[in-house]
C-alpha cells in the first residue's frame, strides 16, 4: 500500500526562462516553446547538493521550494562546521559547570 512521505533537500537555484538554461547551461531534450519575445517558460536553474544541474518550470519549483531564511543559514552553516569536525548533528553542548 502506497504511503504519503515527505521530502526535504537544501538547493541551490536561480530564476532563469527555459531558453536561456537551454543556450547558456545545457540543452533540454524536449522541444522548447518560445514566446514573441524571445524567452522561453519562466522557471529555475536549480543545483542539487551533488552537483545536478536541471531546470524547474516556476509553478513547480515555487509549490515545492521557498527561500531559506537568515537564521536558517546560520543553522545550516553550523551544521555544515560540526559535520566536517565530525559532531554529531543536532548535538547541542552542556555548559561546564565549575
Amino acid at each position: 500500500m502506497e504511503e504519503l512521505y515527505i521530502g526535504t533537500k537544501i538547493i541551490a537555484a536561480e530564476p532563469m526562462d527555459e531558453v536561456e538554461f537551454s543556450m547558456r547551461v545545457k540543452p533540454v531534450a524536449h522541444t522548447l516553446e518560445i514566446g514573441a519575445d524571445g524567452k522561453g517558460r519562466l522557471g529555475y536553474k536549480v543545483r542539487y547538493e551533488d552537483g545536478y544541474i536541471s531546470w524547474s518550470p516556476k509553478e513547480t519549483f515555487e509549490r515545492a521550494y521557498r527561500k531559506v531564511t537568515d537564521s536558517e543559514s546560520v543553522m545550516i552553516m553550523e551544521d555544515a562546521l560540526k559535520r566536517s569536525a565530525g559532531i554529531p548533528i543536532g548535538h547541542h553542548f552542556e555548559p561546564k559547570e565549575e
